[in-house]
């Protein structure tokens, strides 16, 4: 039997419970109330608290819409916006140091490959030297036959048999090109070897008196030295040719004076003067032109070459000094002044070195933001953490509440009934 004073006392639990834990549930009526009438006495008297509800759930959804708008990343434009700039800097200066390593590197490689083509070129001038060396030393060689023709006239007077004394001679100079040896007394040709139709038509020829001979004819008269004519058009074999020409003076026994007896020349076929140098070495991997000066012409005539190309303007010269003129030998690689092939490979090599230090530069400049990105994050989950550890501390404290007021309740309606009994 219940008595009408203790309606009130559960009403006023359910009241305070409404107050500090929100709207009653359904459990939480029926078991404080232990009955439909109580239910309804609270149902019926929980309007006066429905503001306080009303409030308090307003205040835990504008937390939980506080909450995920702070975790939205799209909500977090803002602070986006702020780093922008400094993420724009981090990239222009990634780009700048990409590009000056790039150039620097660039920059290496281009003075190591023009170093190369240095020594290519310093390689090219010796072998040069050495070959253009040869073929004046050659040169020189063929020429002295015709000193020896002019020593055995100076010495008798005369020469008995040329044909045999030209033939000697040859087996001794004419290695190195020499293809014709003739006589002029008195600037008139009288001999030839070897005596075959196309030498024999210079028979009876006066030097002299012939415009393309003559220059030399003087030079030789009046230097008493071996004196070059050419290169020029060979009389035979359709050779460029250069010919060594000396002016015999022979001892008058009466006077004792030098009297001039006529011309030994000995022409040399520039082609086998060539092969007989050492040329080998430049065959193999180079061309070269010879080129001498031509009064007539305005630029250097080519008068011999390995290869049918033209003269190239970057070519290198290498000057050959002879008794008489000058000779020019150009030479450059067969394939040309190429650059290196591996200097592709070492221009990417290049790019990608400097690829991977950028990338490296760049994540150590986002090293700071990195970590306060970290460090936001992991404030946030403390946050969160915070928040849920006070939500179940308040839960925890209204739920011991909720029992010390059930158990005040249960005490109070047990003891009431017993009361009555006893």
């Amino acid at each position: 039997m219940t008595r009408l004073t203790d309606v009130p006392l559960s009403v006023g639990v359910q009241h305070e419970s409404e107050d500090s834990s929100g709207p009653a549930t359904p459990h939480q009526t029926s078991t404080s109330g232990g009955g439909a009438t109580q239910s309804g006495g609270s149902m019926g008297n929980s309007h006066p608290s429905s503001g306080g509800s009303t409030a308090e759930s307003s205040e835990r959804r504008r937390r939980r819409r506080k909450h995920r708008h702070r975790n939205d990343p799209r909500s977090n434009r803002t602070s986006r916006l702020l780093i922008h700039p400094s993420s724009w800097r981090k990239y222009i200066i990634s780009i700048i140091v990409c590009l000056a390593l790039i150039g620097l590197g660039v920059g290496v490689v281009s003075i190591i490959e023009i170093r190369r083509q240095g020594d290519l070129r310093s390689a090219a001038q010796q072998l040069s030297t050495t070959a253009g060396y040869s073929v004046s030393a050659q040169l020189d060689h063929c020429v002295s036959s015709v000193l020896a023709l002019g020593v055995l006239i100076q010495q008798n007077g005369t020469i008995e048999n040329f044909d045999d004394t030209a033939k000697y001679i040859l087996s001794i100079y004419g290695s190195g090109g020499i293809g014709i040896l003739d006589l002029a007394r008195n600037s008139t040709v009288t001999h030839v070897y070897p005596p075959n139709f196309g030498n024999l038509a210079a028979l009876n020829q006066s030097l002299i008196d012939n415009p393309d001979t003559r220059h030399s004819v003087q030079r030789a008269l009046e230097k008493r030295v071996v004196v070059l004519q050419g290169p020029l058009a060979p009389r035979v074999q359709n050779q460029f040719a250069v010919v060594g020409r000396y002016a015999i003076f022979v001892q008058n026994k009466i006077t004792g004076l030098d009297e001039y007896w006529g011309l030994a020349d000995a022409t040399v076929y520039v082609n086998k003067l060539i092969q007989a140098s050492q040329m080998n070495t430049l065959d193999a991997a180079y061309s070269y032109w010879f080129s001498t000066t031509d009064p007539r012409a305005e630029a250097p005539v080519v008068f011999y070459s390995n290869t049918k190309s033209a003269a190239p303007t970057d070519a290198v010269v290498v000057v050959i000094t002879l008794t008489e003129g000058t000779w020019y030998l150009m030479v450059q690689p067969s394939e040309g002044w190429k650059w290196s092939t591996s200097l592709w490979y070492e221009i990417i090599i290049v790019i990608v070195v400097a690829l991977v230090l950028t990338l490296l530069l760049f994540q150590l400049l986002r090293q700071p933001e990195m970590l306060s990105g970290m460090v936001l994050k992991r404030t946030r989950e403390l946050e969160d953490a915070r928040v849920k550890l006070e939500r179940s501390n308040k839960l925890l404290e209204q739920m011991d509440k909720m029992k010390d007021r059930f158990l005040a309740n249960t005490s109070h309606e047990l003891r009431t009934p017993l009361m009555g009994i006893i």
